[in-house]
């Protein structure tokens, strides 16, 4: 490349510096009809550009280096984000205004004009290479730190995995375990070492859970994701129950490439369940126990005498708990009399009538007698209404008055 001389280089830059203002606005008026992204910048961020790069260009004219137009590049003129291809377009539009508007000194000095264009080539081209390179460590900077954040996921993984409170489990489609976490070994007794390579179903799975585990194991292969809870087996031989919480593997292809299991050891939670719920059984026959004999209590008032206060309502089930507590206290105490109270029965119907009427009838058949007292007089009303017949029955109004009825028949 033929070196120009200084006059050369001074009239060149004496020219564009003379006519640099109308070589902005050919440069802004080419930029705005290419449509760039450029051109999406604000009028007063486009001219600053523009101006720099005229400015740059003249510098490095002068100059005979790229280091000019290098500065503009890697300063915060153009955007950090902004396209290779973009600034690419904007050094050819500058290439290309400048020698459009030097066209007519060119012609004028045509040896010093192809050294200019030889000089303006070089250093656009040189330029572009920066710029380049330029992009090219952007791209490498950003796959370095995309690759950092990556690394840093696979760390949090791996560390999620092994420090785990479940049991992490991977195997691959034949059920061969490729990871085995440090909760695997202490819930089945496996090492890490010895459980590696080794078949999941074989190890882990007794002979009773396997139609169950082979169904889930199935599906997972097929695609679909199913957990389960089952029997499995420990080094020692033995057997605990395990929930499963399984997930499935795919490859880049979206073909499955085995399944990770999360599993915990739920036997002792299952044990104390099973005890919480045989003591809540237990508290419950007591409480019925209990509420039955407050709901039918039996009291001995003498020689011979039992009663039996009622309250409250009385259902089909209390009916016959009545008669089956009335004969059993008559049974036991050898009673010649039993008095049922119904002061407290707020409703005597049908279902209540017929079981007063069982019950003394039950009562005589082993030898006793029933005595009805507190019936007040609407419930006398209705029991009448009812048409029963309760002329076997001995009624008297208070439990007072029966108690001393009963006494005195016990003493004759």
């Amino acid at each position: 490349m033929t070196t120009p001389s200084t006059n050369d280089i001074t009239f060149f830059q004496q020219e564009l510096a003379r006519r640099r203002d109308e070589l902005v606005v050919m440069i802004d008026a080419e930029i705005v009809r290419s449509s760039m992204s450029f051109a999406l910048l604000s009028a007063e961020q486009r001219s600053r550009v523009e101006r720099a790069l005229v400015d740059a260009l003249v510098a490095a004219l002068d100059q005979q280096s790229i280091a000019p137009l290098q500065a503009i590049l890697e300063s915060d003129l153009l955007s950090p984000d902004r396209p290779f291809a973009d600034t690419q377009q904007i050094f050819s539009f500058v290439r290309r205004s400048v020698l459009h508007l030097l066209r007519p000194q060119i012609v004028a000095r045509p040896d010093a004009g192809v050294t200019l264009m030889d000089r303006l080539s070089d250093l656009i081209g040189a330029a572009r290479e920066v710029e380049a390179n330029w992009h090219f460590q952007k791209i490498q900077r950003r796959a370095d730190a995309q690759a950092e954040e990556l690394r840093a996921a696979l760390y949090r993984m791996e560390q999620s995995f092994t420090t785990s409170p479940l049991a992490n489990i991977e195997a691959d489609t034949r059920g061969i375990i490729n990871r085995w976490n440090r909760a695997a070994e202490q819930i089945f007794g496996w090492s890490t070492e010895e459980a590696l390579g080794k078949n999941v179903i074989e190890l882990l799975v007794p002979n009773l859970a396997r139609e169950q585990v082979d169904h889930v194991v199935g599906a997972l292969l097929s695609g679909t994701a199913t957990n389960s809870r089952n029997e499995n087996i420990t080094k020692s031989g033995r057997l605990i129950t395990c929930q499963w919480y399984n997930a499935i593997l795919y490859d880049a292809d979206g073909t499955v490439t085995g399944w990770l299991s999360q599993t915990e050891d739920i036997t002792e939670e299952l044990r104390v369940d099973h005890d919480r719920v045989e003591l809540q059984e237990q508290v419950i026959v007591a409480q019925q126990v209990a509420l039955r004999e407050l709901s039918t209590p039996i009291i001995p008032i003498g020689d011979g005498v039992v009663a039996m206060p009622l309250i409250g309502t009385i259902d089909s089930n209390r009916a016959q708990l009545v008669i089956e507590t009335l004969l059993e206290g008559v049974a036991a105490s050898r009673a010649k009399s039993a008095i049922l109270d119904i002061t407290g029965v707020q409703v005597v119907d049908t279902q209540v009538a017929n079981a007063l009427l069982l019950a003394a009838q039950a009562v005589n058949l082993l030898g006793a007698q029933v005595i009805i007292t507190g019936i007040r007089p609407e419930v006398a009303q209705t029991l009448v209404g009812l048409g029963l017949d309760l002329s076997g029955i001995k009624t008297l109004a208070t439990l007072q008055a029966g108690i001393a009825y009963a006494l005195k028949d016990a003493r004759r």
